[in-house]
C-alpha cells in the first residue's frame, strides 16, 4: 500500500487531489484531547475549575467568618447585638407600614376613579332626563353657537368642571376623543398618558386604563373608561357640518373619559398623617424592651455568674470526677445511697513526725502550714488524671483509674516535695518527710449519711490497706511503698526503681501481702545505694522467708556495709538475730504480723 505524503497530495490535480484527500482522509487518525495532555485548552479548563473552587471555598469562609463574629457579639455584647435587630426590625416593619398605606391609598384612589367612570357613564346614559341643565357660563364654552341642544359630551365636561371647582382635593376630569369637534380645543389629546389609554381602550373598550404617574414631584392616579356614541348622538355627528367623522354607528367608542386624582402620599404627608407618632411610639416601645432586657440580660449575667461561682465552690468540696464516677452530670442528680464500684488505686499521703511539728506552732500557724503544703501535692493529683477523696489533717487520700496515674503521681509528690524542702530550708525551716502508700483493688465508691447531711465515701478492704501501705513507711523509712496489687497493675514495672521491702499479714486478714519499695522519688544519691544492695535485699529477703536465717543475715549485713543507713536491712538483721536466739515457729510463713 503506497502512502502518499502531503507535498503529494498538494501537488496533484484538482480531480485527483479531491479523489485522494477522499481516500485517504478514513485513514488518517483524528486528534484525541488527553486530560492529561498540558495543551492551552486544559491548562485554561483547570484554571477555570481552580478558579471555581477557589470561590466556593472562599465565599463558605467568608460566610462562615461572618456568622462566627455575630454569633460572638451576640455573645459577647447581647444588648447591642439585640438593639441592632430591634432597629432593623423597627425600620422594616415602618417600611412595611408605609408600602401598606401607600397601596391602600392607591386602592382607594383607583376604587374612586371607577365609582366616577361608572356614574359619568350613567349619566351619559340617561341623557334624556335632563337631569343636570347647563349653566349658562358652560352652555357658552361647549356649545357652538346658535345651538341650543344639549348633549351627552358638554354635559360630561359640565360635569368635569364642577367636579374641578369643588373642594375634592385637587380631582379632575377630562373627555377626549380622536375626532372632536373644532371648537372644543379641551377635547384633543395633550400627553402620551391619554395616546397611550386611547389605544388601549380602543383594543379592549371594557376596561379601565389606570396608570400611577409623577408629575412635577407629585403622584397622580390617572384613569380612562371608554365612551360609547349613544343612539340619540348619531344622528347630530352624521349630519353636523363642523364634524369631523360622519359614519359614527351606536356603541362606537367616541372617545375616553379620564379622572385624575392626586396621590398625597409623600414623606411630608405620610408625616403629617401620623407616621412621626408611629416612629415615636415604636421608638419608645423597642427603648423601653431593650431597658427591660437589658435588666433581664444583667440578672441572667449574675445569676449564671453565680451559678458558676456556686458550682466552681462545690467542686472544691465535691470532685467533678467524683461525681463522673457515679455518672451524674451535676451534684444536683446526687442522692443518697448512689454508689457505684469500680477497680482503682487508691493513694495514701502523710507527714511524718506532724505532731512534733504543730506543737511549735499556733493553730492559725498549723492552718497556714497545712495549706501551703497540701497546695503544693493537690495540683500534682489532678495532674496525673487522679482526684483528692478527703483530706485527713496533713493526709491526702485521693483515688486514680490506673496504678501507672498513681506511681507517677507518687513520684512527682516526692519530688515536689524536695524542692518545696529547698524552699523552705531558705526560710530556715526544717524540712519535711512524707510517707505514701498504694494499693490497688475493687472498691465502692458512693454517698453516705442522711437525708440533709451526706458525704462522698470510699469503703472498700482495698482503701483500708492503701493506708496500711503508708504507715509501714515509717517502719521501713521507705518514702513510698506499694502492695503487689498494685505491682501487677503496672504497665512496666521495670521502668522503676523498686524492690521488694517485705511479707505482712493486716490485722483481721489470714492472707499475706508482698510489699514494694519504690525509690524513683529519693534523691539521686539514695537511689544510686538502692541500686547497689538491691539484687542482694532481694535475696536476703527470700532467704529470710525460707527460714534460713544465717544466711540472710550475712546478706543483709553485706547490703549494710554497703548501704550503713538502709533501715530495712537494719531491720531485718535484727530479725534474723532474735530468731537465731529465741527460735521460731516451724508454722510461720515467713509474712509479718501488722499489730495495727
Amino acid at each position: 500500500m503506497r502512502v502518499l505524503s502531503r507535498s503529494a497530495i498538494a501537488d496533484a490535480p484538482p480531480g485527483v487531489k479531491s479523489r485522494v484527500s477522499d481516500r485517504t482522509t478514513p485513514s488518517v487518525p483524528q486528534p484525541v484531547l488527553d486530560p492529561l495532555e498540558p495543551s492551552p485548552y486544559n491548562r485554561l479548563r483547570c484554571l477555570r475549575q481552580l478558579l471555581a473552587c477557589l470561590e466556593r471555598d472562599v465565599m463558605q469562609a467568608y460566610g462562615a467568618r461572618i456568622a462566627a463574629k455575630f454569633l460572638y457579639v451576640l455573645y459577647k455584647y447581647p444588648l447591642a447585638a439585640l438593639g441592632i435587630l430591634f432597629m432593623i426590625g423597627t425600620v422594616l416593619i415602618l417600611g412595611h407600614m408605609m408600602r401598606l398605606s401607600y397601596r391602600i391609598n392607591h386602592d382607594m384612589a383607583q376604587a374612586y376613579a371607577t365609582l366616577y367612570l361608572r356614574s359619568s357613564d350613567q349619566l351619559r346614559a340617561r341623557h334624556a332626563a335632563y337631569d343636570l341643565p347647563l349653566t349658562d357660563t358652560e352652555r357658552t364654552s361647549m356649545l357652538p353657537s346658535g345651538t341650543s341642544r344639549e348633549t351627552p359630551a358638554p354635559r360630561s365636561s359640565a360635569l368635569a368642571q364642577r367636579l374641578q371647582a369643588a373642594p375634592y382635593g385637587g380631582v379632575r376630569a377630562r373627555l377626549y376623543s380622536r375626532y372632536p369637534f373644532p371648537w372644543r380645543t379641551a377635547g384633543q389629546l395633550q400627553d402620551a398618558y391619554e395616546h397611550q389609554a386611547l389605544l388601549a381602550l380602543e383594543r379592549s373598550p371594557q376596561q379601565i386604563y389606570v396608570q400611577f404617574a409623577a408629575v412635577q414631584r407629585q403622584w397622580l392616579l390617572r384613569a380612562a373608561a371608554a365612551v360609547r356614541m349613544e343612539k340619540s348622538c348619531v344622528e347630530c355627528h352624521n349630519t353636523h357640518p363642523a364634524s369631523p367623522k360622519r359614519d359614527w354607528q351606536a356603541g362606537d367608542m367616541a372617545g375616553v373619559q379620564e379622572v385624575i386624582i392626586p396621590q398625597a402620599f409623600d414623606w411630608k404627608t405620610a408625616i403629617r398623617g401620623g407616621l412621626v407618632e408611629t416612629v415615636v411610639v415604636m421608638f419608645a416601645l423597642t427603648i423601653s424592651g431593650l431597658g427591660i432586657l437589658a435588666l433581664t440580660i444583667n440578672q441572667l449575667r449574675s445569676s449564671l455568674q453565680m451559678l458558676s461561682e456556686t458550682n466552681a465552690a462545690l467542686q472544691r468540696f465535691v470532685p467533678h470526677e467524683f461525681l463522673a464516677c457515679l455518672n451524674k452530670a451535676s451534684i444536683v442528680e446526687v442522692q443518697l445511697a448512689d454508689h457505684v464500684q469500680r477497680t482503682m488505686t487508691i493513694l495514701f499521703s502523710d507527714i511524718r513526725s506532724f505532731t512534733t511539728l504543730s506543737e511549735k506552732m499556733t493553730p492559725e500557724e498549723n492552718f497556714h502550714f497545712i495549706n501551703a503544703y497540701l497546695s503544693q501535692m493537690g495540683p500534682i493529683v489532678r495532674e496525673h488524671h487522679g482526684f483528692i477523696d478527703k483530706y485527713i489533717g496533713d493526709a491526702v487520700m485521693a483515688l486514680f483509674d490506673t496504678a501507672d496515674d498513681a506511681m507517677e503521681a507518687s513520684v512527682a509528690m516526692l519530688r515536689t516535695l524536695e524542692r518545696y524542702n529547698r524552699a523552705r530550708a531558705q526560710e530556715h525551716y526544717p524540712p519535711l518527710h512524707i510517707g505514701i502508700g498504694l494499693n490497688t483493688g475493687t472498691l465502692m465508691l458512693g454517698t453516705i449519711g442522711e437525708q440533709h447531711r451526706m458525704e462522698g465515701t470510699v469503703i472498700s478492704d482495698a482503701v483500708n490497706l492503701a493506708a496500711h501501705m503508708e504507715g509501714m513507711t515509717k517502719i521501713y523509712d521507705t518514702s513510698l511503698l506499694i502492695s503487689e496489687n498494685t505491682f501487677h497493675y503496672l504497665s512496666d514495672p521495670d521502668r522503676y526503681l523498686m524492690h521488694i521491702i517485705d511479707k505482712v499479714k493486716v490485722k483481721g486478714k489470714s492472707e499475706p501481702v508482698t510489699v514494694f519499695g519504690v525509690f524513683d522519688g529519693e534523691s539521686s544519691v539514695i537511689q544510686q545505694k538502692k541500686r547497689l544492695i538491691r539484687r542482694e535485699f532481694e535475696r536476703g529477703v527470700v532467704l529470710y522467708q525460707m527460714k534460713l536465717f544465717d544466711e540472710a543475715k550475712a546478706v543483709f549485713e553485706t547490703c549494710l556495709h554497703r548501704y550503713p543507713d538502709d533501715k530495712a536491712s537494719t531491720l531485718y538483721v535484727r530479725r534474723c538475730e532474735h530468731y537465731l536466739h529465741f527460735g521460731w515457729d516451724e508454722a510461720w510463713d515467713g509474712a509479718m504480723q501488722l499489730e495495727h
